[in-house]
C-alpha cells in the first residue's frame, strides 16, 4: 500500500487548485487527501489481488458475490468526494464556484440553442 504517497499527492493537488486560499482551509484539505488516499490504496490492494469483480462468498459457502473490496472502493470514493466537493476540487463543484470559467467544457451554456429551437420527442400515443 502507497497511502502516504497517495496522501501527499491528493494534499498537493488540493493545494494547487486552491492557489492563495489553501491556507485558509487546511484541515479540510487534509480531510480530502486522508480520504483520497484510502480510495486509492483499496484500489491498489483490489489491483494486487486481480481485479476480479466476484468472489466465493465465505460465510454461504459457494455462492458468487460481488468482490467486497468493490463496495468498499466505492464508498470510499463517495467519501473522498464528499470531502473534495466544498473545497471545489470535484468537477462539477468546480463550475458550480466559477460558473462563467469551465475550461473542461466544449460548449458554453451561454452558446447552446434556445430551447424553442430544439427538436422536441413525441411519445407515439398522444395524438
Amino acid at each position: 500500500m502507497t497511502t502516504p504517497d497517495h496522501y501527499e499527492a491528493a494534499g498537493t493537488r488540493a493545494r494547487a487548485v486552491l492557489g492563495d486560499s489553501a491556507d485558509t482551509v487546511t484541515d479540510a484539505i487534509d480531510r480530502y487527501a486522508r480520504a483520497v488516499a484510502v480510495e486509492l490504496a483499496l484500489h491498489d490492494v483490489w489491483a494486487s489481488l486481480g481485479c476480479h469483480a466476484l468472489a466465493t462468498g465465505e460465510s454461504h459457502g459457494a455462492i458468487v458475490v460481488a468482490h467486497p473490496l468493490l463496495d468498499s472502493m466505492r464508498r470510499a470514493a463517495q467519501a473522498a468526494h464528499r470531502m473534495g466537493e466544498p473545497l471545489g476540487l470535484v468537477k462539477v463543484a468546480r463550475s458550480n464556484l466559477h460558473p462563467n470559467r469551465t475550461p473542461d467544457r466544449k460548449d458554453n451554456v451561454r452558446d447552446r440553442k434556445p430551447a424553442s429551437n430544439r427538436r422536441h420527442l413525441t411519445i407515439a400515443n398522444d395524438k
